[in-house]
């Protein structure tokens, strides 16, 4: 009887700790929308993440402005990022990013063609929160140097907080 009740309890553990395996392994997609941009400087932004494993991510953002009020008219970033807290893929972070940005010449040169595009290089850091029901809050900041001619901003900021869901 108690060689029975020994290969349950080890079954059980074992089918337990697969079925908690398994859950984050179908929990590896986040998609978040920045909601500081648009109150703060009319800029849409929304992101796709995806969880590698436990302690990195791969993601993009894809945002679009008014150069009125932000530096560039729109921006596709990916980016890489390394967590340093207990869990799947959340609390701190430091991230990695490139940013391919364009925008309308603001420095009022007397070029031809008044339209730009830029890469831009850059590191960041930030927290990452996640609730039992998958809701995911985002705080980071970052900031990043342009790589092309001078037409424009010579740095780019990342940032904002942003809310999502993981699925």
């Amino acid at each position: 009887m108690k060689k029975l009740f020994f290969t349950f309890v080890i079954l059980a553990s074992i089918y337990g700790n697969a079925q908690e395996k398994t859950e984050e392994n179908l929990l590896k997609n986040e998609l978040h929308f920045n909601a500081l941009l648009p109150i703060a400087l009319k800029t849409f932004e929304i992101s796709y993440e995806r969880n590698l494993n436990e302690s990195s991510s791969l993601g993009v953002s894809a945002l679009i402005a008014d150069e009125d009020y932000y530096f560039t008219k729109y921006a596709l970033t990916p980016y890489y990022r390394k967590y340093f807290s207990n869990g799947y893929a959340k609390g701190f972070f430091i991230e990695g990013f490139a940013m391919l940005n364009g925008g309308e010449n603001q420095y009022g040169y007397d070029y031809e063609d008044s339209h730009y595009t830029d890469v831009a290089f850059g590191i960041g850091l930030g927290g990452k929160f996640i609730t039992k029901d998958h809701f995911v809050a985002t705080v980071n900041l970052g900031v990043g140097r342009n790589m092309g001619n001078e037409m424009h901003e010579e740095f780019v900021l990342k940032g904002g907080i942003s809310l999502g869901y993981r699925f």
